[in-house]
């Protein structure tokens, strides 16, 4: 039975690997690979850099002593990290090692030559702060072939593997747009379904006119369906007919990775429905377009690597993207003055609430609220602490554990925004409650600002959070956190819609909130700790939220 097209079914978002180099820069490069006790070692730095959750595969409880350590924002050193893996009694530490690493041989960041590990000419270019993340995952996945020498028992050209994926993706989507714009429809791309069902099964370069003619027949028959259940079944019985020779069990598993994947190229646009396109990339599109559908003859592993290892990509001109582009942010914050930018930041929400994710959970969730906060709108000074960005300015890359998602600065007062999407009891320790209460002390003890807001976004305030942020927050506990209270504004993703809307209709009737109105309405909020007891609050935020400006 021929397999799925995918990357990766251990390195789910390609910002992890981003993550990884470092750790190998330090401590594997030159080093043999081949040899367990290294494999096991890069598996113990995962645990250590907080790379890889320890519980995950474990079939023992961890000791309180380092469960503590775990949860803690504090450093965890080898020798604690060895104990911690120790204890896990895992079927196969040395696998765990191999497996985290296969996705960067696969893409070229990094090269192995006679059972050395290498970081590649492309690997430095992603560590680098020069080109944008976006440019080198551009270039690796533009020569990421299918039949290869590194997935040959998975992939073989006797099965009918001739494609690079990403290529035959473009020209499968330009496809379908064409014939939809025939037709006097719209060039919407392809559908999640349709991106599940028809890009992972997409094997050879020469099926691509064919599966663009059956998504459009697919699309006809899908959109008469009505009822969840009965989608349901036609997606199931169409896959079973149609691609029996595949097991496509994993359809949407390797779907949702291969999308954020191609989404990290910069080349895509992705609403949580339609995977199109981005029409600003066009001239590169093009020119990929134009692309003869060649699959490179490669001899040796040392040639393929020194092939996809390279920062080179023959016959295209990739024009490199600059890490940071400060004119987008005050662009971005232009665009959130409208009705039209806060319902596509509704529809993220949505997306949110729904567990509907594209780039990846955490990223998803700081890209909305770097959104949310463009839209409040009374200040330029707005910077997200990711490490990495798309060419539209928004984050890729989840922001470091020891420093704030966001950060706001305003004239005489900032705000510091974190979010989160677990809902359950571990939201106090999964979300790092003590760490980000932390952060905020030591921003306010290493600043000039008189007031700080910690602003805290979650699809629902858990009752063990709600007490801790009041226990903070209320001027009844005078010593607060480390002797001083804080100023926290949790926000519900129902206060987050409500306050959305409320914006969404002040933006219809052209009002522009100032610094000043936007202080007073988190102040309120802080007050409210103090004046009613925790098990209200939530409610009292509510009303707030729906009180604000309706004198407007």
């Amino acid at each position: 039975m021929k397999k799925l097209i995918s990357i990766s079914t251990t390195t789910r978002s390609p910002y992890r690997i981003k993550e990884q180099l470092p750790i190998f820069k330090k401590h594997f490069d030159g080093s043999d690979w081949s040899n367990r006790n290294n494999q096991l070692e890069f598996f113990i730095r995962l645990v250590q850099y907080r790379l890889y959750d320890p519980t995950r595969g474990s079939s023992n409880p961890l000791p309180e002593s380092l469960q503590s350590i775990l949860d803690s924002d504090l450093d965890i050193s080898f020798e604690v990290a060895k104990k911690i893996v120790e204890n896990g009694n895992y079927d196969d530490p040395y696998r765990r090692g191999r497996t985290a690493i296969d996705t960067q041989f696969k893409l070229g960041f990094l090269a192995r030559y006679n059972n050395i590990i290498k970081i590649t000419e492309l690997g430095h270019e992603l560590l680098g702060n020069d080109v944008n993340d976006t440019v080198s995952f551009l270039k690796a996945l533009l020569k990421w072939q299918l039949p290869n020498l590194k997935q040959q028992s998975d992939y073989k050209e006797e099965d009918g593997y001739s494609t690079i994926p990403l290529i035959a993706t473009i020209k499968l989507i330009k496809k379908v747009n064409h014939i939809m714009k025939k037709n006097s429809l719209p060039e919407s791309g392809i559908t999640k379904n349709e991106f599940n069902i028809f890009v992972p099964t997409l094997i050879n370069f020469n099926l691509i006119d064919d599966y663009a003619n059956k998504i459009v027949e697919f699309r006809k028959k899908f959109k008469i369906i009505n009822q969840p259940r009965e989608q349901k079944t036609f997606i199931e019985e169409y896959k079973n007919n149609n691609f029996s020779d595949f097991s496509m069990n994993n359809s949407k598993d390797y779907g949702d990775n291969l999308r954020r994947y191609f989404l990290y190229t910069g080349l895509f646009r992705f609403n949580g429905f339609y995977f199109n396109l981005k029409e600003d990339r066009n001239e590169i599109i093009e020119q990929i377009i134009q692309l003869k559908n060649t699959i490179k003859t490669i001899d040796t592993l040392d040639n393929f690597y020194n092939y996809i290892g390279s920062n080179k990509v023959e016959n295209l001109n990739i024009v490199p993207i600059e890490k940071e582009k400060p004119e987008l942010n005050l662009q971005n914050i232009e665009k959130a003055k409208s009705v039209a930018f806060v319902n596509t930041t509704l529809e993220d929400l949505n997306l949110l609430k729904d567990r509907d994710y594209r780039f990846g959970m955490g990223i998803d969730a700081e890209r909305f609220m770097l959104k949310f906060l463009y839209i409040l709108d009374t200040t330029t000074k707005i910077k997200s602490n990711s490490p990495s960005f798309d060419d539209d300015g928004y984050p890729i890359a989840t922001a470091p554990s020891l420093q704030p998602d966001l950060q706001c600065f305003y004239d005489d007062f900032a705000v510091l925004g974190e979010v989160t999407t677990i809902t359950g009891r571990t939201q106090i320790r999964e979300s790092e409650m003590q760490s980000i209460s932390r952060h905020t002390r030591e921003f306010e003890n290493n600043s000039s600002v008189t007031q700080t807001f910690l602003l805290f976004l979650a699809p629902i305030i858990h009752r063990d959070m709600i007490n801790q942020f009041h226990f903070y927050t209320t001027r009844h506990n005078p010593h607060g956190y480390e002797g001083r209270n804080l100023n926290i504004v949790p926000l519900s993703f129902e206060h987050t819609e409500k306050l959305l809307e409320k914006f969404k209709y002040l933006y219809s009737k052209d009002k522009v909130i100032t610094q000043n109105e936007l202080k007073l309405f988190f102040e309120n909020i802080v007050k409210h700790a103090t004046d009613y007891p925790s098990d209200v609050w939530s409610q009292k935020i509510l009303e707030t939220i729906n009180n604000f400006q309706n004198n407007n």
